[in-house]
């Protein structure tokens, strides 16, 4: 089941082509919480699977580029109790076309339990009449407000690095 997800659901990390070992930059505790960050915007989202596979581009890339290294900045890291560093807050360079496009995708998508729109629950405080890509990316990387995140996460906009295309949710993406 854990290899169909992730072959399924992130052919980004895991290039079925080839036989050996994907090259990844994290372990397997990283793909697990991955898999929950995952299905927990599945949830919400869900009705419009270009909407989540827009979603699943950089949250993928974000837990096991073997390139973080080029549009991620570790700005205050921490040791835990084991005496590892871990990274507390971080800069991500990504494209606000990317950013704006994948929000367009989303923002009409209405969230089955409520009938409301899922903007409503993803932007926080904002709801989804005053919310903006740049508020719900705000929102999402907030850990004083958004209890799903367990550090800072700024998305930095004037040096984009990470830029994915993405699709309206009215198209499909290629299942191959």
């Amino acid at each position: 089941m854990f290899c169909y997800f992730l072959v399924t659901h992130l052919p980004r990390v895991l290039d079925v082509s080839d036989s050996s070992a994907p090259k990844l930059c994290c372990d397997a505790d990283n793909i697990i919480t991955m898999i929950d960050k995952i299905a927990l915007a599945d949830n919400v989202f869900g009705r419009c699977p270009t909407c989540i596979k827009n979603i699943f581009k950089l949250i993928c890339d974000l837990s096991c580029s073997p390139e973080q290294s080029k549009f991620l900045n570790v700005t205050k890291s921490k040791i835990n109790e084991e005496g590892q560093e871990y990274a507390d807050e971080l800069e991500v360079y990504v494209s606000e076309k990317y950013l704006n496009d994948t929000y367009n995708s989303c923002k009409d998508v209405v969230y089955p339990s409520t009938g409301n729109l899922a903007m409503d629950l993803a932007c926080g405080v904002h709801g989804a009449s005053r919310c903006t890509s740049k508020l719900w990316y705000e929102y999402q990387g907030d850990p004083d407000v958004n209890n799903f995140i367990s550090f800072r996460m700024t998305f930095v906009t004037d040096k984009p690095y990470w830029n994915e295309p993405t699709l309206t949710c009215n198209k499909k993406y290629d299942v191959s």
